[in-house]
């Protein structure tokens, strides 16, 4: 019968197979710990904040989507809510108005993410793979290159 045993050393990520008695395997293991990147974290921050906003200049089909969904929902919710606020019996509908808004607000902010990101899987996978980045430092340059069309398509 062939038995295994498995030596591990875990300051070098040295891992030793015994297979056999006189088979043996020396495996080295990258540490999770110990992932390191060619570059600092702000450059890394800095290049993909640059590329992130370069994208979102030039598909300009939806920036212009964007501002005209917040255009169409701010004159529906005007038309439907109109002069409601001087009502005192109407607080329900208010707060029907409210809670929609700030729905409205994250669901539109989120959904520029949820379509683009499918898009750019596969190179997302394959760039933070071959430690070119760290995905906290993508996701962060992501949303703050975004951060204009957020603030202003509300506005």
């Amino acid at each position: 019968t062939e038995q295994s045993s498995m030596l591990s050393n875990g300051r070098d990520g040295l891992v030793t197979i015994n297979l056999k008695e006189g088979a043996e395997i020396n495996l080295e293991l990258q540490s999770m710990k110990t992932n390191t990147y060619a570059v600092s974290r702000f450059t890394q921050f800095c290049i993909l904040f640059r590329r992130s906003t370069i994208c979102n200049i030039r598909d300009l089909r939806l920036a212009f989507l964007r501002l005209a969904a917040h255009v169409l929902v701010a004159l529906l919710l005007g038309v439907v809510y109109y002069d409601f606020g001087n009502d005192g019996a109407k607080v329900s509908s208010n707060f029907s108005c409210i809670f929609f808004i700030v729905l409205f607000h994250f669901y539109g902010t989120a959904m520029h993410t949820v379509l683009t990101f499918p898009m750019e899987a596969n190179v997302i996978v394959r760039e933070h793979f071959n430690n070119w980045y760290a995905l906290s430092m993508y996701y962060l340059a992501k949303v703050l290159g975004d951060l204009p069309f957020m603030i202003f398509c509300p506005v």
